[in-house]
């Protein structure tokens, strides 16, 4: 490939076609070409790029491709519709409005659309799938956890963790993308369903009015604008802090040892004192003490022995060792016999 080629192959690049159009045009490998390209155009620019020509949009073919994806990894994780999110479900259909499901989504739950669908769940638009939107009026509800997403009632900026900083960040960059698009989005946290269903209706009804501006998560001028949230907000960190974490502790009883019957503390399942206690019980046959053994040593060999306790000649010999006794050294029993 001389140089007149490479410089051909780096204008069609400049002039907005993408890897596999230079490939098209120039019939070249797309190994040679990705060797000349590489590095001369960032992620983000070509993003930006394949939105200006069209190509950032999702067809119909597309969201079938994306069904199926999301079809296996559900199918894997097995956490593809929430515990928030089907409490949204049920406050939907309370207000009496329909829901419609993506097909891996009916197969998985055995579900099928509501009558009278007006809101999408696991709705793509464009790089994002969106929890549930309402595609006629442009508004999307996303449903988040309020630790994975630091829900400013209950976590202070300066104490927010990693992740939850991460989420926070990539949350904001979402609603300004669906912003840009002529999108609306609220933001229902997961305590607000478990505890205040009063609030995401309200939430529903006065985004579905179109008379509130966008709640992102970290406005909390905009958050507090819909309800009153002195109440609650006291209300809920006295809920969510008295919420048991994890798994809860076991309680532990005196007990006595299978093995030696001392007793111990310890919780319900456990049978032994030690670790040691459950080596020796879990022992099939029973060994010689130490003075037995030293004697039967010098009396006959190891594989004598073995056939005695009905175990391998190198059993034998890690019994001897965990005695740190001494044995006959090696022709000993050849020169005797």
């Amino acid at each position: 490939m001389d140089n007149e080629e490479i410089e051909y192959i780096k204008q069609l690049y400049a002039d907005g076609n993408s890897y596999k159009d230079v490939q098209k045009i120039t019939g070249r490998s797309k190994v040679a070409i990705e060797k000349i390209l590489k590095g001369t155009r960032s992620l983000k620019e070509a993003a930006i790029l394949a939105r200006k020509q069209g190509k950032g949009k999702l067809t119909a073919q597309g969201r079938l491709v994306l069904s199926d994806i999301g079809k296996k990894a559900c199918s894997k994780r097995g956490k593809c519709w929430t515990k928030p999110e089907q409490g949204f479900k049920q406050i939907l259909n309370e207000l009496k409005i329909g829901v419609r499901f993506p097909e891996y989504i009916k197969e998985i739950f055995s579900l099928s659309d509501d009558e009278n669908a007006e809101i999408y769940f696991q709705y793509p638009l464009q790089r994002y799938v969106c929890d549930y939107v309402d595609v006629d009026r442009k508004i999307v509800y996303s449903i988040n956890g309020d630790f994975w997403h630091g829900n400013p009632l209950l976590y202070e900026e300066e104490n927010l963790t990693k992740i939850q900083k991460f989420n926070i960040s990539r949350d904001i960059n979402r609603c300004v993308f669906l912003e840009k698009n002529g999108y609306k989005v609220c933001i229902i946290w997961e305590s607000e369903i478990e505890w205040n269903k009063d609030l995401v209706m309200e939430k529903i009804r006065a985004t579905r009015k179109l008379e509130t501006p966008s709640v992102l998560q970290t406005d909390t001028a905009a958050f507090d604008s819909l309800v009153a949230q002195s109440d609650w907000s006291e209300k809920l960190k006295s809920l969510w802090f008295k919420k048991p974490k994890g798994r809860p502790k076991k309680i532990e009883k005196s007990k006595k040892c299978k093995h030696c019957e001392s007793e111990f503390i310890g919780r319900e399942k456990r049978q032994y004192c030690s670790a040691k206690c459950f080596t020796l019980s879990s022992r099939k046959v029973e060994r010689p003490s130490a003075k037995e053994l030293e004697k039967m040593l010098w009396e006959k060999p190891k594989q004598q022995i073995a056939k005695i306790y009905g175990v391998s000649d190198k059993a034998v010999g890690k019994w001897v060792k965990n005695y740190e006794l001494d044995s006959p050294p090696l022709g000993y029993w050849t020169k005797k016999l």
